[in-house]
């Protein structure tokens, strides 16, 4: 059934609404009417703020949980400064990440032609001499080029043959293959820059471990932050009566809670209207089940659920449902089978012993039925006990 609920309008003066408003929430009021009104630089600062908050605890949880061998750092900072460092750790993992994998392009050509500096190059440019890079398979490298030209071979691959020809600025110079763009570093230096960048990484992913060891303080903040947001637009919903010192308000809360409520708004002097909701208030949908029907709460979760004025259906689905999937599978043995898992799931996994304990009636139900045609493992009862009465069989 869905949980009956009372609808609550409040007039008080504004210079009461900040701690009032506060007073709602612990007390249980819940959806808190607000007016459409356009959002402002305050509310469009805290919910980039929230959703900042979001977004970092979520990608601290993944990063924790894929890091695991990561030793944490320490880290002494806490609030807005920890959502603030994680992105730049974030950002800045990432940038590392593609330097990296250019860099290692980058070595991968610069490894044949060994190691030079600019000073060697600069050195042959002020001896009168031109330097012409060159590469080739193995098999159609000329030996005879050695002899015509001031060739050096600098390495020899499996397939390739990187080598270089001096030529004179003052003569003319010509060579059948097309010249090889020459790296712009040394695959030493190339290499020196990868394992900082590595260093830097493994600094910062410590950090970032720490930080995510953090992830309840920043939930906290962040729960608090949308708490405040949601104040916010509340009392920025509020309308003025009068001459604008008067605000009004609105909310639900549970029937069963009226008595509570009233005893506390009386003490507190507070003028309230308490009315029962209707289905055109759109109050939060509740449902209240027994221990079996709230097993169901799931399979019922896939539809669209009821209003409020509306008739919760639960409670004549979940036993047609039952049975009814019982009756699909018609198999007492899968029918065991399950009963077996979901119990085990129950026990072994509290977190989700009501989708094992749901999993265990879906197999009652799969042993019930599958009586009327007595199939286990897709074999006949009458097959399995020959012994069986001739009067049983007969069923």
């Amino acid at each position: 059934m869905i949980t009956k609920m009372s609808k609550y309008t409040f007039v008080l003066l504004s210079s009461e609404l900040n701690d009032f408003l506060s007073q709602l929430q612990e007390l249980g009021i819940v959806d808190i009417t607000r007016s459409t009104v356009e959002i402002d630089s305050v509310s469009k600062d805290m919910m980039a703020l929230y959703k900042r908050y979001k977004q970092i605890i979520s990608k601290l949880e993944t990063f924790k949980e894929e890091n695991k061998d990561i030793t944490p750092a320490e880290v002494n900072i806490s609030g807005k400064q920890l959502v603030i460092t994680a992105e730049n750790h974030f950002q800045r993992i990432a940038e590392i990440k593609s330097s990296v994998a250019q860099l290692t392009r980058d070595l991968k050509e610069a490894l044949p032609w060994g190691e030079f500096t600019d000073e060697d190059l600069k050195r042959v440019d002020e001896m009168g001499y031109n330097i012409h890079f060159y590469s080739i398979a193995q098999n159609k490298f000329s030996s005879e080029w050695e002899k015509e030209y001031p060739l050096q071979v600098f390495s020899q691959t499996k397939d390739k043959i990187y080598f270089a020809i001096l030529s004179e600025k003052s003569s003319e110079y010509k060579f059948k293959l097309i010249e090889e763009k020459f790296p712009e570093r040394s695959a030493s230096s190339i290499q020196s820059e990868i394992d900082t960048l590595k260093v830097e990484k493994e600094t910062i992913e410590r950090e970032l471990v720490g930080i995510a060891c953090m992830s309840e303080n920043l939930k906290g903040d962040s729960e608090k932050l949308f708490s405040e947001l949601d104040l916010y637009f509340a009392k920025s919903a509020s309308k003025s009566e009068g001459e604008g010192s008067i605000s009004i308000l609105e909310g639900f809360a549970k029937t069963e809670d009226d008595d509570s409520l009233k005893e506390y708004f009386d003490k507190a002097d507070i003028l309230y209207l308490r009315e029962a909701a209707k289905g055109e208030d759109n109050p939060p949908i509740k449902l209240k089940s027994n221990w079996f029907n709230k097993l169901f709460h799931p399979i019922g979760g896939l539809y669209m659920m009821p209003t409020y004025d509306e008739l919760d259906l639960t409670p004549y689905f979940a036993p047609f449902y039952m049975l009814f999937f019982g009756l699909c599978l018609g198999d007492m043995g899968y029918g065991l089978i399950m009963v077996i898992l979901g119990l085990i799931v129950a026990f072994a996994a509290p977190k989700f012993s009501g989708y094992g304990k749901l999993v265990v009636w879906l197999g009652v139900g799969s042993i019930i039925m599958p009586l009327l045609s007595g199939t286990f493992f897709g074999l006949k009862l009458p097959e399995i006990i020959p012994s069986m009465p001739e009067n049983i069989k007969g069923l």
